[in-house]
């Protein structure tokens, strides 16, 4: 079976007061009116940063039931660094990334059954993302993608 779904990256456009949210309202109850217009959304902010406890789980009491989060990996983990130059021997490699990446699977994994896809966004290191994702061979005999589907 085949799904398409709509959605945007992110949610708290202030441009979008007057049309996807009503005049007046606060930034806080973004995520509450774009949920009652849409099934599911990107979260682009967790590329800059691993979400707090706090915050996935107020993205979880904001949205109704069958709502979908389609998390960004954390820059640290796809760049495998916080710079703005991601260092090409460390994307996606195990030995480097392993720890930020069982804390970020961690933490969205609290939004359950409201959690879909996991996205890997890289522009500029496609080709590197793509080999590695796959390839045991730099991180230890465990690839990426197998240590990001066992959790």
């Amino acid at each position: 079976m085949t799904s398409i779904q709509f959605t945007t990256s992110g949610w708290s456009y202030r441009d979008w007061i007057g049309n996807e949210s009503p005049e007046g309202t606060p930034s806080g109850k973004f995520l509450n009116h774009f949920s009652r217009r849409f099934t599911c959304v990107e979260i682009p902010g967790t590329c800059y940063a691993i979400p707090g406890e706090k915050m996935v789980a107020g993205w979880d009491a904001n949205t109704p039931e069958g709502f979908i989060f389609l998390p960004k990996m954390p820059k640290s983990i796809v760049h495998a660094g916080k710079d703005a130059r991601p260092d090409p021997e460390r994307i996606l490699n195990l030995n480097h990334v392993r720890q930020d990446l069982e804390l970020f699977l961690e933490r969205v994994s609290a939004l359950g059954p409201k959690l879909g896809c996991r996205l890997v966004f890289s522009k500029k290191n496609a080709s590197t993302v793509v080999r590695r994702s796959s390839s045991a061979s730099e991180s230890g005999g465990e690839d990426f993608l197998s240590a990001l589907t066992q959790r």
